[in-house]
């Protein structure tokens, strides 16, 4: 066995030439103005003009005005929940699953239209929403157990 140790062999790289360095520093410059590009554009500085939901829902207030303690829209309504029963007819004219034959889960809200906070809970109701949960579909669904 030797004991002879050789140290490797040491290749010294070539310096890089002015182009490539410049053509790599472009290279980092680009890849960086596309990453601040990115986050200015999701940050919403680049079209400060656009719909936002905080401008969205400031327009009701802008109408309506201010209605402190209330929601900003469909200030008054009440809540439903039960089970929507179809018999199947409306498969004819959607492919939703809620029309198939069975029964579905429904939680919806009934409510007036404007920010109307002082409405009088004696007018028509003239909105409403509805979700429907369509996995549960059997007939003890929702109820307890």
């Amino acid at each position: 066995m030797s004991t002879h140790l050789e140290a490797p062999v040491q290749t010294r790289r070539r310096p890089l030439s002015t182009a490539s360095t410049v053509a790599r520093l472009a290279l980092i410059g680009v890849a960086l103005a596309l990453v601040a590009g990115a986050f200015a554009y999701l940050g919403g500085w680049l079209t400060p003009k656009n719909l936002t939901p905080a401008r969205f829902a400031d327009a009701f207030e802008r109408v309506d005005g201010v209605h402190a303690g209330f929601r900003r829209n469909h200030a008054k309504g009440v809540g439903v929940s039960g089970f929507f029963e179809s018999n199947g007819n409306g498969v004819r004219f959607s492919k939703a699953v809620v029309f198939r034959p069975g029964r579905v889960p429904v939680v919806g809200r009934f409510s007036f239209c404007p920010a109307a906070s002082r409405t009088s809970p004696t007018a028509p109701m003239r909105c409403a929403a509805s979700g429907f949960n369509s996995i549960c579909r059997t007939a003890k669904c929702g109820e307890p157990r």
